[in-house]
């Protein structure tokens, strides 16, 4: 029996123009009547799921959380609380940074209250009007960030990430996760603060176990969270790698792939 839900935004609840469906409206309504929990898990900052599950009237729904910054971060929604932040620890992030420049990389690096940019990056992460007043524009050769970092991110061409993702140092390696969270994304968050981390506590905490928990994702950095679950599903367009690590694919999310499986397996409608 499912317990517990946990879903990606990107390319996996939200279709191609970044919309909930009625249909998958209709089925988080259903799942919230029947008190199950709910588990918004992305890549995005903290305030920007919050943005995204007021259109589920998650802030009213005292079962539902969410984990933030691809794992670092995970909140209950009602009401607010923080339940537990992973931090890059400092000499960690600081090497990655001094990697990452000395490999002509342009970089984001976030912390609880700020984006910090490459002063002279060409492009940065703008479809968000909350990324783009907070960010700030500094010489990471010149100015140490003494905050804590969230995480590190590149945005840069495909080819470019590939390499340079074969490149990390392995002692880099043994305190950091590294993932593509996108084509263009690369991320780097601590040892303990993917996805997949971040759930496994969750469920442990809410005195459950991975068998009892359905996941879905379509991205690399969803894989560890597909694996962490009794019940991992890819989406029909998830990258080949999704696919291979998870139990079930489901369809596009185009074609609501995620209430598609809810629907069936949780909620038993059309059987």
């Amino acid at each position: 029996m499912i317990k517990l839900i946990a879903t990606d935004l990107d390319g996996t609840l939200l279709n191609s123009q970044g919309k909930l469906s009625k249909n998958t409206l209709d089925v988080i309504e259903r799942l919230k009547e029947l008190k199950i929990p709910i588990v918004i898990a992305s890549g995005r900052t903290s305030s920007e799921i919050l943005k995204m599950a007021k259109q589920l009237s998650m802030e009213d729904y005292s079962e539902g959380y969410i984990i933030s910054y691809n794992g670092v971060v995970t909140a209950k929604t009602m009401p607010y609380q923080v339940i537990e932040e992973k931090f890059l620890d400092s000499e960690t992030a600081h090497l990655i940074i001094d990697f990452l420049i000395k490999n002509h990389f342009k970089i984001h690096v976030f912390t609880p209250g700020h984006i910090y940019v490459s002063h002279d990056i060409e492009y940065t992460l703008k479809d968000e009007s909350e990324r783009e007043n907070n960010s700030i524009r500094i010489d990471l050769n010149q100015f140490k960030i003494e905050e804590s970092i969230y995480k590190i991110l590149v945005f840069d061409e495909i080819h470019k990430l590939d390499q340079i993702k074969t490149e990390v140092p392995p002692k880099l390696l043994e305190k950091a996760h590294v993932f593509k969270s996108h084509n263009q994304l690369l991320e780097f968050v601590s040892i303990e603060g993917s996805k997949g981390d971040a759930l496994e506590r969750l469920i442990q905490r809410l005195n459950m176990i991975p068998e009892e928990v359905m996941a879905f994702g379509d991205e690399e950095n969803d894989i560890s969270m597909l694996k962490s679950v009794g019940f991992g599903v890819a989406m029909g367009n998830a990258k080949p790698l999704v696919k291979e690590n998870a139990k079930l694919i489901t369809l596009s999310n185009d074609f609501d792939g995620v209430a598609e499986i809810i629907n069936y397996y949780v909620l038993e409608k059309d059987r």
